[in-house]
């Protein structure tokens, strides 16, 4: 770095070489969580996907054999994206932000702007789903370019997901009763 040599990361490097769009995971907790989960879902539909990143499976040597009907489901940590250039995720996901790695990070605030380089590359045709019941959170998705899909627990959002009456709705849909 001190001689203007650049310096990517290995996400960065498996976003250059990858021929698939990418589908983003970062927060605090419930990464793995939700990585394995949309990856699952994916399965089963149109897109062939692949998983990568924090959990377990190098990005690159995904990418490496992505082709553009693929998508790559990657699990982010705040580590991975410091150093991330050009790196765009067509749909990013911030679950939660709690006080973690600060013995790395010189403060709250730098943990927090390392998960939000997740987003710094969006545009408008892109989607950030994001926990719209954290304040660390909405900070973040305030300075997105790419299209807001909030999800909370607490507060109905129109163009979002949300809990209401012991059900989980989307986009004012009811799509799954809780049984106790």
């Amino acid at each position: 770095m001190e001689k203007g040599i650049p310096v990517i990361t290995e996400v960065e490097l498996a976003y250059q070489i990858s021929e698939a769009p990418f589908i983003g995971i970062t927060g605090t907790n419930g990464k793995t969580t939700t990585t394995t989960l949309i990856y699952e879902m994916l399965k089963s539909g149109e897109k062939s996907p692949l998983i990568a990143g924090n959990i377990g499976t190098v990005a690159s040597g995904v990418a490496e054999n992505a082709k553009p009907d693929d998508s790559i489901v990657i699990e982010l940590s705040s580590f991975q994206l410091m150093g991330i250039d050009e790196f765009r995720p067509e749909i990013s996901i911030v679950t939660n932000l709690y006080d973690a790695h600060l013995d790395y990070h010189s403060s709250k605030q730098e943990y927090v702007e390392a998960k939000a380089a997740i987003t710094k590359n969006q545009i408008a045709s892109d989607f950030m789903i994001y926990n719209a019941d954290q304040d660390l959170v909405l900070s973040m998705a305030n300075e997105t370019k790419a299209e807001l899909v909030p999800f909370s627990a607490e507060v109905k959002h129109e163009n979002g997901a949300y809990v209401e009456d012991g059900a989980a709705c989307f986009r004012g849909e009811k799509s799954l009763k809780f049984q106790r």
